[in-house]
């Protein structure tokens, strides 16, 4: 979804399709949600790199790393 919100056809059309009033809003909003996208793709790809790294690194190093 975070993705998704960076193309510039859907700035373009959200900016078309608002108001003049309104503008400013819809794409704050549209920042915003672009920003927690992001937020909680970086988190959950840092669980699944964390994760897969746990399982395929030799005990012993785990420990060193610590």
């Amino acid at each position: 979804m975070g993705i998704v919100l960076n193309f510039q056809p859907i700035i373009s059309g959200l900016q078309a399709h608002a108001s003049k009033r309104d503008r400013a809003v819809v794409i704050s909003g549209r920042n915003y949600f672009r920003a927690l996208d992001g937020s909680a793709g970086l988190a959950a790809s840092s669980i699944i790199f964390s994760n897969v790294l746990q399982r395929r690194l030799p005990a012993s190093l785990g420990e060193q790393v610590r």
